[in-house]
């Protein structure tokens, strides 16, 4: 799904037709592209954008969170353990093993060669861990896929 958030152009509704009709024009190496995986869009004026709006509020307090953690701040570690616990319900999990699928929470890159980064992720992804959003995602150095 896409979604436009607070457009007021005139335009807007024959720019958006050309989109999702013929797709992107004149790109390099490509030419057109169609935009064959959005299959619907929706766009919204100011004061109603309120699912834009909840979107923010949660990546902005899942990167408090993270950033919490980062900081090594008690204070906010505390605030950082009750919002995850209130967004956790938001991930996608396994059936089977309950861990969060990487649809939902992936760490980027997936190879991690320096044991300096690699241990940070592992650190952030046990955190995770603790607070009750268990990765799926095995944090290494070794290409997995």
């Amino acid at each position: 799904m896409c979604l436009i958030d607070r457009f007021s152009d005139a335009q807007i509704d024959s720019h958006l037709r050309e989109k999702f009709s013929i797709g992107v024009r004149d790109m390099p190496y490509a030419g057109d592209i169609r935009l064959e995986r959005i299959i619907g869009f929706h766009y919204s004026a100011i004061g109603q954008s309120h699912f834009g709006s909840i979107i923010d509020i949660v990546l902005g307090s899942f990167r408090f969170c993270i950033n919490a953690h980062c900081a090594q701040d008690s204070n906010r570690l505390r605030t950082a353990g009750i919002i995850l616990r209130l967004i956790k319900p938001l991930f996608f999990c396994s059936e089977h093993s309950g861990k969060v699928l990487e649809l939902s929470l992936n760490f980027s890159p997936k190879v991690i060669n320096s044991d300096r980064y690699r241990g940070e992720y592992q650190c952030l992804k046990d955190f995770l861990t603790e607070k009750g959003i268990e990765a799926n995602q095995e944090i290494t150095n070794i290409r997995m896929y």
